[in-house]
């Protein structure tokens, strides 16, 4: 932990100082991109922060890995919620189970963990919900309980339609407009019959 805390602000400390300063070394005229210049612009100290902070920066990664392995090694399995965060999230086990909880939890403000509502109580075992992946929908700002969904299967679906996404922008890169435009109508279908509702949804 004190490892990692020391890999933190070396990392902080050396990217404010690397890219901080570049930003002022650009509002001072400095082009990007270039390997060297003209002396007597006043760009030399300034570079010379930020290759201090380039180094910084390198030196808390390499601090960051020793600690990553070292913690494989020797480090402690950590508990629930080692950072005392307030989200539903931290309340999973460590290692998490496939499942998030077996009640589907309930809250009561907007920082549930730090509150004294026990957010997995379910004494009746109402909130088991095992037909499926279901999850509770629930009014924006109060969260009180009004309906129940059901979320998607696995499905390779969006993986495909990231896929288009990505065709579509080199294509636009490279000006490829017929591909463009193959590549929008293969996306649209993809999400079409990713998002189009079926027996199962609509009976959730």
């Amino acid at each position: 932990m004190r490892l990692g805390k020391i890999s933190f602000w070396v990392m902080f400390v050396g990217f404010q100082m690397a890219f901080f300063t570049v930003h002022i070394l650009g509002v001072e005229g400095m082009p990007r991109r270039i390997y060297t210049y003209v002396g007597g612009l006043s760009w030399g100290y300034l570079n010379k922060i930020v290759t201090v902070g380039a180094f910084l920066l390198a030196l808390g990664i390499l601090l960051t890995l020793i600690n990553y392995f070292w913690s494989l090694k020797h480090g402690a399995i950590a508990g629930r919620n080692p950072w005392n965060a307030d989200s539903l999230e931290w309340l999973t086990d460590s290692p998490p189970a496939p499942f998030g909880s077996v009640h589907l939890p309930t809250v009561i403000s907007r920082h549930p963990l730090w509150d004294e509502h026990d957010e997995e109580d379910d004494p009746d075992g109402r909130r088991i919900l095992d037909e499926g992946r279901l999850t509770l929908i629930t009014t924006p700002l109060d969260a009180e309980p009004v309906a129940i969904a059901r979320i998607a299967k696995d499905t390779i679906k969006p993986l495909l339609a990231a896929l288009g996404l990505f065709v579509i922008c080199g294509a636009i890169a490279f000006r490829y407009m017929a591909v463009v435009w193959i590549a929008v109508a293969y996306t649209l279908i993809v999400l079409a019959l990713w998002l189009h509702p079926n027996a199962e949804t609509e009976n959730a």
